[in-house]
């Protein structure tokens, strides 16, 4: 799950919205994973990755605090003993794949995903320019301009002196001003605890970045 147009998102999405029910096939692995780990997915997806087709265990949480509960002690990769744990049980609970395993001489590779990262981004991608340029210039009207990052915007000034001197009133204003575009948007409450809002100058962009969108999107 990656952006909001990949097949187990949209499957996702329509379970959160009640269009839809998980699989019947995934639904006693899902108890599983909660009574074992206290964390209830919303969803599970089974698919074929890589050249030698390895299966690959989505298991779709809501949030992104959820899948940071199945990292290891470095918070970059996975905690491998659950991962182990997960697909043996899905083994266990779907003898057709026990057949499969035993051919393809390896366990399913396990992952963890967030449902709300890929949904803030959907979410924010229905907020028009020109709606969101009107809320921020009634607050701050000598910007720059307003740039959409996937999930959020930035704000830009034109010099680096004027972000350093931004109100904390001005910046909350801001925030409410954006979040009342989304709220009618926000189809699965994920933008319910806080609106990130990005401030940053021409100047910046000009020194750091060569004045080029691509460039500066990689570091958003």
């Amino acid at each position: 799950m990656i952006n909001q147009s990949d097949s187990d998102y949209l499957e996702t999405k329509e379970i959160v919205l009640g269009q839809q029910s998980v699989h019947p096939r995934y639904q006693r692995l899902i108890d599983w994973i909660e009574l074992t780990y206290q964390r209830r997915p919303i969803n599970i997806d089974v698919d074929r990755v890589g050249p030698c087709w390895e299966t690959r265990l989505s298991v779709i949480f809501c949030t992104e605090a959820e899948v940071g509960t199945f990292e290891d002690d470095s918070g970059i990769n996975f905690n491998k003993s659950i991962q182990a744990s997960i697909a043996a049980e899905h083994e266990r609970l779907e003898p057709w794949y026990a057949k499969f395993s035993l051919r393809q001489k390896r366990d399913a590779l396990v992952i963890f995903t967030s449902f709300e990262k890929v949904a803030r981004c959907d979410v924010f991608d229905q907020v028009k320019e020109d709606a969101l340029l009107g809320a921020v210039l009634k607050v701050f009207p000598d910007i720059w301009c307003v740039k959409k990052m996937l999930s959020y915007p930035i704000i830009f000034f034109e010099t680096d002196r004027e972000i350093k001197g931004l109100d904390s009133g001005k910046k909350a204003e801001v925030r409410d001003a954006v979040g009342s575009l989304i709220a009618d948007l926000d189809f699965c409450g994920c933008f319910s605890d806080d609106v990130f809002i990005g401030f940053d100058s021409k100047e910046n962009f000009e020194k750091s970045y060569q004045s080029n969108w691509f460039y500066y999107s990689r570091d958003h």
